[in-house]
């Protein structure tokens, strides 16, 4: 076994076979890794294929046909709906499938494992930034973080926020880590509450798929480099459905959908299929704003230079990784601790990237001037002068 240096990573990565050991010269490492991860890719694909394949129905599903059923709607979507990312390796593509398939396969997938589902958000409070500017702009102040436990409950099809037993605490699951931003002196309800104890209440009582599949529609469908990624797939979710017998109205709130759920789909239910439930999440998603949704964008100044989104979010995703409820339960505690340790910290609109981390400006010719300045170690000099307030969230 030789030790290979990732250079996406930055950390040694093991892998086994004779042209790593053989050579030292870097770009052959990197073409070791390049290999690997279209093996990765392939196999990671097969594998989610086939946990679709496996994942129990009222009946098979007929064979190159429109299905009627939605799990089987599903399965024909996982099957077709594909694009790739072209990789530097012998021309040979990285898989990729679209966001909201994987996104609906996986809560099936759970539902049926009967693992459950953390989610935890973090909320902050923006305030208007007072004088004369082209457009309004916020401050944001951290107004506190909260994590659910949700488990699957077989009755009713869905996921239901519990109480964690200890054996769960130790046990990992799906994570899905989303944020908050309200506007202050904000009085709305259920998630447009600024309160911290309404809010979670608010998502605890929600529909989880729901909610999740209407920020996987509003998502783009696949990577950046993704090949085709700007595809409208109406036409492809219009034809893995079997028209139904008769036009039924469907009229889902942003928190519930009653006739969604994950038990399997059995005949004269009255169901979404599955071009209606996409076509129902995106237009919820889209009123809620999820496809313009992105924490920070790309400033004027180039791709080290990014501005704050500027307005309110009810619930949003920001990343999906595996962890254990001890592991987000410390992390969590830890978060909320550094942030009482710095009450006056203020994090502006205007967002400068420093070697692996960032820092913010409330003033634009403030961010501007750290912007120009090439050394790093000079940029988080002249930060913590113009910012004492954030020094503690300033990496050494």
């Amino acid at each position: 076994m030789n030790l290979l240096f990732s250079y996406r990573s930055k950390a040694p990565m093991d892998v086994a076979g004779e042209a790593a050991q053989a050579s030292s010269d870097r770009k052959d490492l990197i073409k070791v890794e390049q290999d690997l991860r279209v093996d990765l890719a392939y196999a990671a694909l097969a594998a989610f294929q086939k946990k679709v394949v496996q994942l129990p129905r009222y009946e098979e599903p007929i064979s190159d046909a429109p299905q009627f059923f939605i799990d089987n709607q599903l399965l024909l979507a996982c099957e077709l709906m594909q694009s790739y990312i072209p990789s530097n390796t012998e021309l040979v593509e990285l898989p990729v499938l679209p966001i909201f398939n994987q996104v609906f396969a996986i809560f099936y997938m759970l539902f049926n494992e009967d693992r459950g589902i953390i989610v935890r958000v973090r909320r902050d409070e923006m305030t208007p930034i007072t004088g004369s500017h082209p457009k309004e702009r916020f401050t944001q102040k951290f107004a506190g973080i909260y994590y659910l436990f949700f488990k699957p409950n077989h009755n009713t099809g869905s996921f239901e926020a519990v109480e964690p037993t200890d054996n769960d605490m130790k046990r990992n699951f799906m994570v899905l880590d989303a944020w908050s931003k309200y506007r202050v002196g904000t009085n709305g309800t259920g998630l447009d509450a600024a309160s911290l104890d309404d809010h979670r209440d608010a998502l605890a009582g929600s529909n989880l798929l729901w909610l999740i599949l209407q920020y996987a529609a509003t998502h783009p469908y696949y990577a950046g480099a993704a090949v085709a990624k700007d595809i409208d797939y109406a036409v492809g979710y219009r034809a893995v459905c079997m028209p139904p017998p008769e036009s039924v109205a469907f009229h889902p709130t942003r928190e519930q959908f009653p006739q969604l759920h994950l038990k399997v789909n059995l005949p004269h239910e009255t169901r979404p299929n599955l071009y209606d439930l996409w076509m129902l999440a995106r237009e919820h998603g889209e009123q809620r704003a999820l496809h313009d949704n992105c924490q920070a964008i790309v400033g004027p100044f180039g791709r080290d230079f990014y501005e704050r989104i500027n307005r309110p979010v009810d619930f949003q995703v920001g990343h999906i990784f595996a962890a254990s409820l001890n592991w987000i339960k410390a992390d969590t505690e830890a978060l909320i601790a550094k942030h009482q340790a710095a009450p006056d910290a203020i994090f502006g609109p205007f967002i400068v990237r420093v070697g692996e981390g960032c820092f913010s400006f409330v003033d634009l010719a403030k961010a501007q001037e750290v912007l120009a300045i090439s050394n790093d170690n000079k940029k988080k000099a002249a930060y913590k002068k113009i910012h004492p307030e954030n020094v503690s969230f300033v990496k050494a």
